[in-house]
């Protein structure tokens, strides 16, 4: 469980903090988990591994569609990059599912991405 915490902290780029917040669990508490000091059992352990998972599936949908999206309408890494406010790199970590977007803006990038492909198909 320690080396999946900490593993998906990096790949969303996010601080023990907001992982926490995004598990439903104390900031320290996690700290204890990613150390192994302390490890969750039960019902806890569960909860977090199916957010996780939640987590890292929501946002590889999000990934693949992005990569379909700029592919089938021929757009660069840094079109896409530049519509939804990131770097070119990003877009080519996210494609590659190296990192995913951080928790706080990947609604934001869901709703870019459905309004982009709303007005390509209204021209």
């Amino acid at each position: 469980m320690k080396g999946e915490l900490k593993k998906f902290r990096e790949m969303c780029q996010i601080s023990q903090v907001e992982a926490g917040k995004l598990l439903g669990i104390n900031a320290k508490v996690l700290s204890r988990y990613e150390r192994g000091t302390n490890a969750p059992r039960g019902q806890r352990r569960d909860n977090i591994l199916k957010e996780i998972e939640k987590y890292i599936k929501r946002a590889e949908i999000f990934e693949d569609d992005l990569k379909a999206f700029r592919k089938e309408n021929k757009f660069s890494m840094q079109y896409i990059a530049d519509m939804l406010g990131t770097t070119k790199s990003a877009i080519s970590f996210y494609e590659k599912h190296k990192f995913h977007p951080r928790p706080e803006k990947l609604p934001f990038y869901e709703e870019i991405l459905k309004t982009q492909r709303r007005k390509l198909k209204e021209e």
